[in-house]
């Protein structure tokens, strides 16, 4: 993970290792992206990117990370079992809140609302049918 000026300029080294799927905050201060990747998502991973220190969160292993639009809090996807659901953990610190609450599927992607007051996401169910046909003489 690097950074470079809009304009150019030098390259900064921000992370040692891959990372991806990376938001800037609203201010513009800090970055958020999943580093590594495990069978329950990726590691969540806050980094400032003006030299200050980034907030202290919870380990988290999600994926999808996204700010919410006044910055106070990130989004992400947490996969449990067979439903994959949205919460929002709070920068100041707190348990994560569920913002969705569906009992089985998977959510492909989300993002806010141009206003910042809703999230629109695809959510899906995997449907498997096994079917046997016989073909019979002709």
């Amino acid at each position: 993970m690097f950074k470079v000026g809009s304009g150019g300029g030098p390259v900064t080294k921000l992370f040692d290792g891959p990372g991806h799927d990376a938001a800037v905050s609203p201010d513009g201060k800090l970055i958020v992206f999943a580093s590594g990747m495990e069978e329950t998502g990726a590691k969540l991973t806050v980094l400032s990117l003006d030299g200050g220190t980034p907030p202290h969160l919870p380990d988290l292993t999600a994926r999808m990370f996204r700010w919410t639009p006044d910055g106070k809090g990130l989004v992400y996807l947490k996969s449990d079992g067979r439903q994959e659901n949205l919460f929002v953990q709070p920068l100041a610190g707190g348990p994560a809140t569920p913002l969705t609450n569906f009992t089985d599927g998977a959510i492909e992607s989300y993002e806010w609302s141009p206003d910042g007051q809703r999230i629109v996401l695809t959510h899906y169910l995997q449907m498997r049918d096994v079917v046997v046909l016989n073909a019979g003489k002709r």
